[in-house]
């Protein structure tokens, strides 16, 4: 199940699973996820896990920095897992283009731990960003 939400600790994280899609898959879980996002009334946190059977195709990338262009007041917080270092290169650019500091993490428990804490936030931008 590519679209999903779990909850940790009382909050709704929705969960972006891209392991094993193909580009259309992924084109087509961004789509569901950008009408799921419309519809949330509350900024939400949103995990998204990628492994090396996917790639950052530029189709991908350009839908990817549209919805997050358009949906930013939807989104509270960013995570991702599962990049190998090509990619954490590309999520680099994104995070340029986006205006935020999205973090890549190792493990699923380390990114919903960074987007449950309160302290924390993608919106503090290295000042290579800037």
């Amino acid at each position: 199940m590519p679209l999903a939400t779990i909850t940790e600790a009382g909050k709704e994280i929705l969960l972006l699973d891209y392991r094993g899609c193909n580009e259309h898959q992924m084109l087509q879980l961004l789509s569901e996820a950008k009408e799921w996002l419309e519809q949330q009334e509350q900024p939400s946190l949103l995990l998204s896990v990628f492994n090396d059977h996917n790639y950052a195709t530029g189709a991908f990338m350009k839908m990817v920095v549209s919805n997050n262009q358009q949906l930013d007041k939807k989104i509270k917080k960013q995570a991702v897992v599962g990049l190998n270092a090509v990619k954490k290169m590309i999520l680099k650019g994104f995070n340029y283009l986006i205006k935020r500091n999205v973090r890549a993490f190792d493990t699923q428990p380390q990114a919903i731990a960074f987007l449950l804490d309160e302290d924390t936030t993608d919106r503090d931008l290295p000042e290579y960003l800037h």
